[in-house]
């Protein structure tokens, strides 16, 4: 019996993890042709003046890639104030600190994306409440006649990706394309688990 019990929580909390999931597709603009050493200290950056944005997407971001031969320093723990996210900076701080690579996230554009993400319009409410028809079209009633909505398309999120060394060359460079979600830590997570598997299958992380 406690066996049959448990298994619609653990379906609920699958439905609630997949509400909020979302894909990255990453794709590589630019690669070293100059063999170098995978990075085992890394500065993550994510450039945005918004700073409680910043500082989500690399927390959450450095979950993603802690892995035990990499150690990774968010930059809004080194460099509290996000301008100081420039080039120059960045590489005399990750020089003067014993970090070999810095992944730099420009995630600005990302931020005029979020806000327009709706959650659930004035008439999907009403509809939700007391129906039991769940999945059923959405309608938008006119004066003589009912006509059906197309659902909106999915938020996309672009983003640019650079892995620098600390003196500034260029290792590799690629653009992340994120849909659906619409929770920064999601994206975040979603995009790092793009950029693990890619800068992995590159050897440019263990």
């Amino acid at each position: 019996m406690p066996r049959a019990s448990s298994l619609p929580f653990a379906l609920l909390c699958l439905i609630l993890l997949s509400g909020c999931a979302s894909t990255t597709k990453l794709t590589t603009r630019y690669l070293t042709d100059t063999p170098v050493d995978a990075s085992t200290r890394l500065l993550l950056v994510a450039r945005t003046p918004e700073a409680n944005t910043r500082e989500a997407w690399e927390n959450a971001c450095a979950g993603v890639l802690d892995i035990p031969a990499l150690a990774v320093q968010t930059s809004h723990q080194a460099m509290p104030l996000w301008y100081d996210a420039g080039n120059d900076h960045l590489l005399d701080w990750a020089t003067k600190n014993g970090h070999d690579a810095i992944l730099v996230a420009e995630i600005t554009g990302m931020l005029l994306a979020l806000p327009q993400v709706p959650s659930q319009n004035y008439m999907q409410r009403e509809r939700s409440i007391g129906e039991d028809d769940i999945g059923s079209a959405t309608w938008s009633f006119f004066l003589g006649r009912k006509e059906k909505e197309s659902p909106p398309p999915p938020e996309i999120h672009e983003v640019e990706f650079q892995l620098l060394s600390p003196n500034g060359k260029m290792l590799w460079n690629g653009v992340g394309f994120t849909h659906e979600a619409n929770e920064i830590e999601a994206i975040a997570r979603s995009q790092c688990r793009a950029l693990k598997k890619n800068l992995q299958g590159l050897h440019l992380i263990p």
